[in-house]
C-alpha cells in the first residue's frame, strides 16, 4: 500500500525526535567523560569508545552509507575529543538521510532503530564507567517511546578453594568466577542506568495511526525541548547561568515537565533568587508528586535559610520519591541539617546510608571517616566543636537534582 505524505512525515518527525533524545543522551556523557572527569584515562572507556566507533560505523555504511563513500572514523589515535566531533558530523549526516525522506519508511525505521539501540548499548557502558570512576550524575533520557531494561553487572569474586580428598589424591575446586549476588547488588542495580531500546513496529504502528499528525507535532516539541535541554547544560558548565536559563524557559514553552521546572529552580538559586527557586520546585511537584528532586532541592532552599527541622521534612519526601536517580543527595543533605542541630549520630547515620548508595564518592567517605574518628577519640564539648569543622558544602560537586545541569 502506498503511503501517505502525512504517514512520512510523522515517520520522520518520530525519527528525528528519537535521535536527537539519543544524542543528546551520548553528548552528555562524552561532555562528561572528556571535559569533567579523568574518565577517559581509564582503558576501560577506551575500549568501549573503540568498539563503539567500529560497530557504529559498521552498521551506518551497511544500513546508510554506499561503499564507494569511502572509509569512516569516529575515533582517531585515541583522541576522544575528536572522535566526538566526528560522531557530531556523522549524526548530522543521519538526520539528513532521514530528512530527506526515502520511499520506504520500514526500511528506514529498521535502520534508524537499530543505530539508535546501539547507540543506547555503548553510551550505557560508558555511563557505568563515568558511574564508578567518578561522581558526577548524568540525565538519563526521557521516556517516551524507549523502553528500558535494568541490569544487575555481573562482578568477579573470588570462591573461597575448597580442598577434597579422594583417596590418595587431594583436589582443589574454587577459584574466579563471575556471579551476581542478588542482595549485595539490588540497590546497586538501581542506580544504575538501565538499558534503553527502541522497537521498530511501535514506531511504525504510532506513525501510522490516526493520531500521526498530533504525533507529529509532539515529535518536534519533544526535538526542540530535548535540543535546548542539551544546549543549556553545556551553558551551565560553561558558568553562563542566564543564558542556560533562557535556554531552559523556551524547553519549558515547547513542554512543560518537573525535570526543567526543577532545573529552573537549580539555575535560580545559583543565582541568589531563591524565592523564585522555591516556586519553581512546588510547581514542579504539583506537575509530578513522584519526582524526586524538587523536594529536595526545596529542602536545601530552605536548610540554606535557617530553617533546619523544616528541611529535613522535605528531605525524607525526597527520600521516599519513586523517580529519584541519585538517592544519595537526600541523606547527604540530611546529614548536613543533622549536624547543624548537633544531632551527630544521625547524621552518621545519614551520610552512612548516602556513601552506601554512592561508595566511590572519596570526599564523602573522607568527610565520614573524619567524623568517625572524631566520635571515637572523643564526646566532649571539643569533639563538638570538632564537627564543625567537617561540615561539607556538597552543593558544588553533588548538585541539588538528578539532572543537575553541571553534568
Amino acid at each position: 500500500m502506498k503511503k501517505s505524505r502525512e504517514d512520512m512525515t510523522s515517520v520522520q518527525e518520530i525519527l528525528l525526535s528519537e535521535l536527537t533524545q539519543a544524542r543528546s543522551y551520548v553528548e552528555r556523557i562524552l561532555h562528561a567523560v572528556c571535559e569533567l572527569s579523568d574518565t577517559h584515562l581509564t582503558p576501560k572507556a577506551r575500549v568501549v569508545i573503540q568498539e563503539f566507533s567500529a560497530e557504529y560505523e559498521k552498521l551506518v555504511c551497511e544500513l546508510i552509507i554506499p561503499s564507494h563513500f569511502g572509509e569512516l572514523n569516529l575515533i582517531h589515535q585515541d583522541n576522544f575529543r575528536q572522535g566526538r566531533e566526528n560522531l557530531r558530523i556523522m549524526n548530522n549526516f543521519i538526520e539528513s538521510f532521514v530528512a530527506l525522506g526515502p520511499k520506504n519508511d520500514e526500511e528506514v525505521v529498521g535502520a534508524i532503530t537499530r543505530l539508535i539501540n546501539l547507540v543506547y548499548k555503548y553510551t550505557r557502558e560508558l555511563h557505568l564507567v563515568l558511574i564508578e570512576k567518578s561522581s558526577l550524575d548524568v540525565a538519563t533520557p526521557r521516556m517516551g517511546l524507549l523502553k528500558a531494561i535494568d541490569i544487575k553487572e555481573k562482578k568477579e569474586v573470588i570462591k573461597p578453594h575448597a580442598v577434597i580428598k579422594k583417596g590418595p589424591f587431594t583436589l582443589i575446586e574454587g577459584g574466579r568466577v563471575d556471579e551476581i549476588d542478588e542482595d549485595e547488588f539490588e540497590d546497586e542495580a538501581s542506580l544504575n542506568p538501565p538499558l534503553y531500546f527502541l522497537e521498530t513496529l511501535e514506531i511504525l504502528n504510532l506513525a501510522h495511526a490516526k493520531t500521526a499528525p498530533i504525533l507529529g507535532m509532539n515529535a518536534k516539541r519533544e526535538e526542540k525541548y530535548e535540543q535546548n535541554i542539551s544546549q543549556a547544560h553545556v551553558l551551565v558548565s560553561k558558568k553562563d547561568l542566564a543564558g542556560a536559563l533562557e535556554l531552559f524557559e523556551k524547553a519549558r514553552g515547547h513542554k512543560e515537565t518537573a525535570e526543567v521546572l526543577t532545573l529552573m529552580a537549580w539555575v535560580n538559586s545559583q543565582m541568589g533568587n531563591n524565592e523564585e527557586a522555591k516556586s519553581l520546585c512546588l510547581k514542579a511537584i504539583e506537575i509530578d508528586p513522584e519526582y524526586g528532586a524538587p523536594y529536595n532541592d526545596l529542602g536545601t532552599l530552605l536548610l540554606n535559610e535557617g530553617h533546619i527541622n523544616e528541611s529535613i521534612k522535605w528531605y525524607e519526601l525526597a527520600k521516599k520519591a519513586p523517580k529519584y536517580t541519585n538517592r544519595e543527595y537526600p541523606y547527604i543533605n540530611a546529614g548536613r541539617a543533622y549536624m547543624q542541630l548537633n544531632n551527630f549520630d544521625k547524621a552518621m547515620e545519614e551520610f552512612e546510608v548516602a556513601l552506601k548508595l554512592v561508595p566511590e564518592n572519596q570526599e564523602l567517605r573522607h568527610t565520614v571517616s573524619k567524623i568517625r574518628a572524631s566520635v571515637l577519640k572523643e564526646e566532649d564539648n571539643t569533639t563538638k566543636r570538632g564537627f564543625q569543622k567537617f561540615k561539607v558544602d556538597f552543593s558544588d560537586n553533588q548538585g541539588d537534582n538528578d539532572n543537575q545541569p553541571t553534568q
